[in-house]
């Protein structure tokens, strides 16, 4: 969770793709990792993308950082 927040405090945008954990399930982690990032003012949306990286793996989470 703090490195997503570094990386969108330093990059300005970060993307994560794909949002899948091991045996192409949904990784237990994106959903608190948004609701930090909501608490702390980040911009966040998960899209879909027009390819998969593992079966299932058609999402990214977008990050961006809120403008001061």
């Amino acid at each position: 969770m703090q490195g997503v927040i570094e990386m969108a405090r330093i990059a300005g945008e970060v993307r994560i793709f794909p949002l899948l954990a091991l045996g192409n399930v949904p990784s237990p982690h994106v959903g608190p990792v948004r609701e930090e990032l909501a608490r702390r003012g980040y911009h966040h949306e998960v899209r879909r993308v027009p390819y998969e990286f593992q079966k299932g793996g058609d999402e990214m989470l977008v990050v961006r950082r809120a403008k001061s």
